[in-house]
């Protein structure tokens, strides 16, 4: 099975899951996970162990709360052998643990589950994962169950643009984030979750550029597949506080939207940082629009937050 095809049977496992369990844990940072999140970083963390054993990989659960609780783990164990039946049951702490050649330069970047309470609402969630080679991510995928009527799933690799697959047909479709440059008639779309990007500097926005068309509210990097595909023309994240961004929140995401035509940078306009091996240690919010609005938005941007300096 190659990753492609790994990241379509993710689609439908995690569905599964999100219909039938009801369960959610809590980290030490007081975040909520799942049994999606452990069985999906437990399967792809098994992939690259077998075809890039001289890769590393980054992703963001670990197997603390696997240790502790026995229940979890026959429940992870239980989807897992629906997909790998090779993996036992006692292998799985320590496949959530793999990190692989840590001296590597080359990395594979893991958001099992992103948009977490997305996903505990029964709404969009994103299996989100990129290749890093030294600091360029160079490919992405991010997988999109709930997405549209079927679902989806979304490929980019640099240089070969980007492109989505029906899950029915089993066909690919070239992508490109283009969209008309009449800003009052601008699709944003932006985080379901109040904390992660400022809703009030959203509406300055809209009422600065004259736009009454109301703001997608979307978990996951769903809303970068919705950028580069055209069913959205913006996507805003504007810090709360100094809180840095995770690169496993945004890697699958920006490469998807940078090849198919659109711009991804911060909001001061400087490229994504993906050097560090956990946050955007460089960068300060979001924005990712094609490349038609790009630089009347960020011209906007930097007014409003001239104004409130």
């Amino acid at each position: 099975m190659d990753i492609v095809g790994l990241i379509w049977k993710l689609n439908k496992i995690t569905k599964e899951i999100q219909k039938k369990e009801n369960e959610q844990y809590t980290k030490d940072d007081r975040s909520p996970v799942t049994i999606a999140d452990f069985t999906v970083q437990t399967l792809i963390h098994n992939f690259v162990r077998k075809a890039y054993p001289q890769d590393k990989i980054i992703s963001e659960e670990n197997s603390k709360l696997v240790l502790e609780n026995e229940e979890l783990l026959d429940r992870i164990y239980f989807y897992v052998k629906k997909v790998a039946p090779e993996i036992d049951r006692d292998e799985i702490p320590e496949l959530l643990d793999y990190k692989g050649n840590l001296n590597a330069k080359d990395s594979w970047i893991l958001d099992p589950i992103d948009g977490t309470k997305g996903f505990l609402r029964g709404k969009q969630f994103a299996i989100a994962l990129a290749k890093r080679e030294e600091a360029e991510i160079t490919m992405g995928m991010l997988g999109c169950p709930n997405l549209f009527t079927r679902g989806s799933l979304f490929l980019a690799e640099k240089g070969l643009g980007a492109w989505s697959m029906d899950p029915v047909a089993n066909n690919l479709n070239r992508i490109k984030a283009d969209s008309f440059s009449d800003l009052t008639r601008l699709q944003l779309c932006e985080s379901v979750e109040a904390a992660h990007s400022s809703s009030a500097f959203t509406k300055k926005l809209l009422k600065s550029i004259k736009s009454e068309v109301e703001p997608l509210k979307v978990d996951s990097q769903c809303k970068y597949a919705l950028v580069a595909s055209r069913n959205a023309d913006l996507y805003l994240r504007v810090p709360t506080s100094d809180r840095k961004e995770k690169i496993w929140d945004h890697a699958a995401g920006y490469i998807l939207v940078k090849e198919a035509g659109g711009m991804v940078t911060d909001l001061n306009g400087k490229e994504l940082d993906f050097s560090f091996d956990e946050k955007l240690e460089n960068n300060e919010g979001i924005i990712a629009a094609s490349d038609a609005i790009y630089k009347s938005v960020m011209n906007v941007i930097q007014q409003i937050r001239v104004r409130e300096d």
